[in-house]
């Protein structure tokens, strides 16, 4: 092995260790993700076969920069999270595992996707539970079914992330109940009445605890009847899901783990196929990490070498855990920074647009002084918020990147794939509709209205003279009027003659590009009418880091289709471009482009390093952010804990505000939030500097990350 590079002697320590599980510890910025690929190398070198776990896409990617660095080949070695890794082991045993072939790690619609197919007996009422005379439907949480289902998914994914079952769940929910309320409400009183909560609730925590005893009651039945109704569709949600080729990436990690600890063929083989585990950025890991290296580890005693910093821990939101400790005892190296800290910069400006002009301005200086463009990192909290700095940077003539898991132009992604799914189905209006208003065609609003009316309204022999529609006298068209319109060309006389001209075109270029496409795949087919609609010309024509963008965008694109036609036996594009646009399929995330500036999210550039960084948007409510509690949680404890009140007045429940407060989760999410910070900061090699605007309320003063960072 030729490294490029020296280590230093803990480093060295970190390449020689020969414990059994070696935690390697250190702050952010030393060196420990070089100290896991030099091991790597040097373990490959003696015949053993190292298995790397990362916590994030990417920390995947700082790995394999790791590698090159350090002299290897980029193209032979492979990093992954935790779920892409048990997703390759239950496609490769999909018999034995009793999965789907060609499992894929879906996005984060993959658990809505999927209890949508659960929900059907909830939908049309025919659970044996709503036979139950004690079970109360009334609730405001099942009028808004979409809403609702919103919300369940995203308590299932904390669920099986923490490897809930539908039994532990069910017995958390009846627990739950006597632990906060007591028989009847008892015990909620007196709990509602505890100090320490009301001196963190926030006021509207305040107003909920104040709850009488017969609007508690109201709260205990519903949650008993809504945590029934939800043990039920948890239940339907892992029956399904087993089956499903796309699954949640908490689904994946909790069925590989079932699968191991039972099927003893199967998990010699997988461990004998490993010689090591390294995982880096363990602060961040997936819960179920510990779980996956103890089922692998009843097989055979393979040595697992973990990384991380606590002080890196900076996406709990997401459930995610530190398992640095996991392991129990560990040969323990603990690395010191590399370098000094970069230069630090604090700039508290007036609003949101001053701090843009601030923010471009130091920009183009360092442009102007030779930097690239890509070695500068604009950071937020969330990369919404990163997606707005982009466009004030672009604004303000900056190139800029949007976020990673972003597209550049999403609208004409969509245009794309909606065109696919039409070429692919006439009969498709939806995305027909799409289409006909795009670029490609251009049709005013009026002129898709009289696509969408009945032609044979144009033949009938009468002459409405001052005759005004009503409600009453109107007729809607029969359904896929618009798509038979198009193909039949009945409706052409009753648009204008430039909407005519252009109906009549996309016709006959329908027809052609459907012959062309018969026979070839769904992505040879996305690659084909990329090029003969005319997007290819239009992306080549933009400037040269918008065009670098958007062949990416294309290439990860085709990437998601190839995998959402993995799961479509009929590989239609009405349902591949429904499963992309839902993210059920996720799009990976985009690299790098050169001559534009990096803007993203903190927990997106996880490993990553930058010569100079922007934390930006630090400001009340946006960062840090305060209050991002979710709509239903679940404490082994205390069971189910909802936030939306059904008793009336105050509008949270007094469960969740009590909950909320007794354990301090305001003073965890600020914490984490000071976290991210610097952690942000500690991403820049040569400046970092940290932007904010506006004045926090009084009572949250002690929030202000730019203050703390001032006074430091």
């Amino acid at each position: 092995m030729r490294s490029a590079l020296s280590l230093n002697a803990a480093q060295a320590r970190v390449v020689g260790a020969a414990g059994t599980t070696v935690v390697v510890t250190g702050p952010p910025a030393s060196g420990k993700t070089t100290a896991l690929a030099a091991r790597a190398l040097a373990r490959r070198a003696s015949g053993v076969e190292p298995l790397i776990i990362c916590s994030h896409d990417s920390g995947t990617n700082a790995f394999m920069k790791a590698i090159e660095s350090l002299g290897g080949a980029r193209g032979e070695w492979r990093a992954a999270t935790l779920p892409a890794v048990a997703a390759q082991w239950l496609s490769q045993a999909y018999l034995s595992s009793a999965s789907a072939r060609g499992t894929i790690v879906g996005g984060r619609g993959a658990a809505r996707e999927i209890l949508s197919h659960a929900a059907r007996g909830l939908l049309d009422m025919s659970w044996p539970l709503f036979a139950r005379s004690d079970i109360d439907l009334d609730l405001p949480h099942l009028s808004r079914p979409d809403a609702f289902l919103d919300e369940a998914a995203a308590l299932f994914a904390l669920l099986q992330r923490s490897r809930v079952t539908p039994e532990e769940f069910e017995e958390g929910c009846a627990a739950g109940l006597a632990s906060f309320y007591g028989e009847q409400t008892e015990r909620a009183v007196v709990l509602l009445q505890d100090p320490v909560v009301h001196k963190r609730a926030s006021a509207r925590g305040r107003d909920a605890c104040r709850v009488s005893a017969d609007a508690l009651a109201v709260q205990r039945r519903a949650e008993r009847d809504i945590g029934a109704i939800l043990v039920q569709l948890y239940r339907e949600y892992r029956a399904i899901a087993a089956s499903e080729p796309v699954r949640a990436p908490e689904d994946i990690t909790d069925a590989v783990i079932r699968w191991l600890r039972t099927d003893e063929q199967a998990g010699c083989a997988i461990a004998s196929a490993i010689g090591e585990i390294i995982v880096d950025d363990a602060e961040d890991a997936e819960p179920a990490l510990a779980s996956v290296l103890e089922a692998i580890r009843l097989y055979r005693q393979l040595p697992v070498v973990l990384a991380g910093s606590e002080a890196a821990r900076v996406d709990g939101f997401e459930g995610r855990r530190s398992a640095l400790a996991a392991l129990g005892a560990a040969e323990r190296i603990e690395l010191a920074p590399l370098a000094a800290p970069a230069a630090l910069e604090v700039a508290k400006l007036r609003d949101e647009a001053e701090e843009s002009d601030w923010l471009a301005q130091r920009i183009r200086d360092l442009v102007a002084a030779g930097v690239a463009a890509e070695s500068i990192a604009v950071l937020s909290r969330t990369d919404q918020a990163a997606a707005i700095y982009a466009q004030h940077l672009r604004e303000r003539g900056v190139p800029a990147s949007k976020p990673g898991s972003r597209l550049e132009r999403d609208d004409e992604m969509a245009d794309l794939l909606a065109l696919c799914a039409v070429v692919d189905d006439p009969l498709d209006q939806e995305h027909l509709m799409r289409v006909l208003s795009s670029p490609l065609v251009g049709l005013s609003d009026a002129s898709l209205r009289a696509l969408c009316r009945d032609a044979g309204e144009r033949r009938q022999l009468s002459l409405e003279v001052g005759v005004v529609p009503t409600a009453a006298t109107t007729i809607s068209p029969p359904p896929g009027t618009l798509a038979r319109n198009m193909e039949s060309g009945d409706a052409d006389g009753m648009l204008p003659e430039t909407a005519r001209e252009r109906i009549v075109a996309l016709r006959k270029n329908l027809r052609a590009w459907r012959a062309q496409c018969r026979l070839r795949s769904p992505v040879e087919r996305l690659v084909y009418l990329a090029g003969a609609a005319g997007f290819r010309d239009r992306w080549h024509s933009s400037p040269h880091d918008g065009r670098e963008r958007l062949r990416g965008d294309f290439e990860r694109t085709a990437q998601a289709v190839a995998q959402a036609a993995i799961s479509c036996t009929a590989c239609d594009f009405r349902t591949i471009a429904r499963l992309i646009e839902d993210e059920v399929v996720a799009l990976g995330p985009a690299p790098v482009v050169p001559g534009a500036v990096v803007t993203d999210s903190i927990v997106a550039v996880k490993g990553l390093r930058f010569e100079h960084v922007f934390v930006v948007g630090v400001a009340h409510e946006r960062f840090p952010r305060i209050y991002t509690s979710r709509a239903m949680a679940f404490s082994r404890t205390y069971g189910l804990i909802v936030r939306e009140n059904i008793a009336g007045g105050a509008a949270q429940t007094a469960k969740f505000a009590w909950y909320y407060a007794k354990f301090g989760a305001k003073a965890m999410y600020v914490d984490e939030e000071r976290r991210a910070l610097e952690y942000g900061l500690s991403r820049a090699r040569v400046s970092a500097s940290a932007t904010g605007f506006g004045t926090p309320p009084y009572w949250a003063r002690e929030h202000d990350l730019l203050a703390g960072l001032e006074k430091r």
